[in-house]
């Protein structure tokens, strides 16, 4: 029976994903998510970074400057 693999760790996939498009970081993040259990660190660090996405995607379509 093989070990269970490390997850990767939240910055080197928040890195991974950096080049691609809002929508596909958004649709990766939101896999991620589906995968870790409900009450877990990750997955609240996970939700974190993709409501930065998401919220960046909206101020983005909308014309808002940061």
């Amino acid at each position: 029976m093989k070990p269970t693999p490390k997850p990767t760790p939240i910055a080197e996939v928040i890195r991974r994903i950096q080049p691609l498009a809002p929508a596909r970081k958004a649709a990766h993040l939101r896999a991620l998510i589906e995968v870790e259990k409900k009450r877990s660190c990750r997955r609240g660090e996970l939700e974190a970074a993709l409501k930065h996405v998401v919220n960046t995607d909206l101020q983005r379509a909308n014309g808002v400057k940061h």
